[in-house]
């Protein structure tokens, strides 16, 4: 068990740091619910569209392409929204596409929107989080926070229906559900499921290579086919929540649980 301990020493440091305002923008997709008496309550799908940018170059190269992280997110989110909306009759629930901005400046897109929202807080659901998906291991999915609420049982099921297992977060001391846009959904007590690519163990010291460096670019392994059916898990799972009786909820004793000031957790 890791205590602290005093190390009796003095350290002076400095910092200094250069501010710039830069006015950016989310983007939002709406598909009305079909239930008179369900279609106030909001589902929200985020994913963040920003990446670095050009930076400081590796091997001549300063453009960091933002393939992976994130632009496979945005692409699935995309798919999300044209899968709903071209069913014959939209779900019970409304539905929320945001690809949100400035994720890599610290999530300031999400919570830019949670205090801003589009529709009141209170009367959002759940948001469903598209963070690098298509590479790594590709056998599964890891939902991180997976048994945090009732969403972690629908994707089980969903992912099971399409062939995919439920892959452990084998790093949890990397603390990756507090690191995507989904947790300013959660801190305001909105059920959240986070879907990443299998980041295991093993494939770490492949994952540091491209993680926000100019080589996260089209030439990555991605794979398609497991992109399509990750996809296929994540409608299959927001569905089933959004024509369900009853919203999703926390897990007894979350952390979340009680965040809400609606009470409704």
């Amino acid at each position: 068990q890791v205590h602290p301990f005093e190390l009796n020493k003095k350290v002076e440091y400095r910092i200094d740091f250069e501010n710039k305002t830069i006015e950016d923008r989310n983007v939002v997709g709406f598909l009305e619910g079909s239930d008179p008496g369900l279609k106030s309550q909001i589902i929200v799908f985020t994913a963040h569209y920003d990446h670095i940018g050009v930076g400081t170059p590796v091997n001549g190269d300063s453009t960091y392409n933002g393939a992976a992280d994130n632009a496979s997110g945005v692409s699935g989110l995309l798919e999300l929204a044209d899968a709903f909306s071209s069913l014959p009759n939209p779900p019970r629930r409304s539905l929320l596409f945001l690809a949100v901005t400035a994720e890599e400046k610290g999530l300031l897109g999400s919570e830019y929107y949670v205090e801003h929202p589009l529709f009141p807080l209170e009367q959002t659901v759940a948001d469903f989080n598209l963070d690098m998906i298509g590479i790594g291991d590709t056998t599964g999915i890891v939902v991180y926070g997976i048994d945090r609420t009732t969403l972690g049982e629908e994707i089980r099921k969903a992912a099971a229906r399409v062939g995919l297992k439920i892959l452990p977060d084998e790093m949890p001391e990397q603390r990756i559900f507090y690191r995507s846009d989904h947790f300013n959904f959660a801190k305001h007590g909105i059920p959240v499921a986070f879907t990443g690519f299998g980041l295991r163990r093993a494939w770490f010291d492949e994952f540091e290579k491209f993680y926000h460096q100019p080589s996260d670019d089209r030439t990555l392994p991605f794979n398609y086919h497991y992109m399509k059916k990750h996809m296929q898990a994540l409608f299959l799972a927001a569905l089933a929540v959004a024509d369900a009786d009853e919203p999703p909820k926390w897990a007894p004793g979350d952390e979340f649980e009680n965040a809400r000031s609606d009470g409704k957790n």
